[in-house]
């Protein structure tokens, strides 16, 4: 059986960073960039808001594993299979303790402050973070040397940020941003002539056909030729893992929806010629 999480100790172990620390972390926009980077899927009804699963992404990202934020409670190392199940779940339970939402709209959850507590406790702080997504940083940056100047790659009018896809070659999708208007995107770079002349197709069918992905920009890069298209929602696999757990006639509603949707935009694929 898992152990259980000792909320006192939590009280105990956790010394909180001063109001005006925080203030800090929260009034810096680079930092709220990077973490637009890592939500992966909006936050329905929630503002400035980022699921536990992408609280671990970033986390490993910062080079601190779940098991990293367990051992600052829990004295037991754990290893293997089973014991990674239960790393998982103290780790929920930690980041569960640092919510400050009353009553929690969702327990799986953590408001972007609540983060950056989560970020100092584990000695992560904002120098320390902007370093490592900001090339160039010095921490002379954050006082009054003017604004910190992303290093993103440019494509057109979009910022380039992480990769979110790949291919036989290697990565070749990033998320991305309009510059200007802020508006999300997908760049794929790069793209040979024929996959072009296929999505420029499918862009012209996709204000008729909800799911189709439109073309909002090409043109090139380094070169070599890239797209940016309207970026989809989260990957089956998410909504597969929600499911498991549940009973068939649970799954078979949501499975029967899911299908129509993939003929239906299986359907539109082809018309497109």
């Amino acid at each position: 059986a898992r152990r259980p999480f000792d909320a006192e100790r939590f009280a105990s172990v956790v010394r909180e960073p001063s109001q005006s620390t925080l203030a800090t972390w929260a009034r810096n926009e680079i930092v709220r960039e990077v973490l637009r980077m890592f939500v992966l899927e909006d936050v329905v009804g929630g503002v400035d808001e980022i699921p536990f699963s992408d609280v671990y992404r970033l986390l490993e990202a910062c080079h601190v594993a779940p098991a990293a934020l367990v051992g600052r409670f829990v004295d037991a190392p754990c290893h293997g299979e089973v014991q990674g199940l239960e790393v998982q779940g103290l780790a929920d339970e930690i980041l569960t303790c640092f919510s400050s939402a009353v009553p929690p709209r969702d327990r799986s959850l953590l408001r972007f402050g609540d983060l950056f507590r989560v970020l100092e406790f584990l000695g992560v702080s904002l120098c320390s973070f902007l370093s490592m997504f900001v090339e160039g940083f010095a921490p002379a940056d954050l006082v009054g040397r003017g604004p910190i100047v992303h290093p993103t790659l440019r494509f057109g009018q979009y910022l380039v940020g992480k990769q979110i896809g790949a291919g036989f070659n290697g990565p070749c999708v990033y998320l991305a941003e309009n510059a200007t208007t802020r508006q999300p995107a997908a760049v794929k770079w790069p793209v040979g002539m024929a996959e072009l002349g296929v999505l420029r197709a499918v862009s012209r069918k996709a204000m008729t056909h909800p799911g189709l992905p439109q073309l909002f920009a090409e043109g090139v890069f380094d070169g070599r030729r890239f797209v940016v298209t309207e970026l989809l929602g989260s990957p089956l696999s998410k909504l597969f893992c929600k499911l498991e757990g549940h009973k068939l006639e649970r799954k078979w509603p949501a499975l029967r929806v899911v299908g129509r949707l993939l003929l239906r935009r299986l359907r539109a694929v082809h018309e497109c010629g």
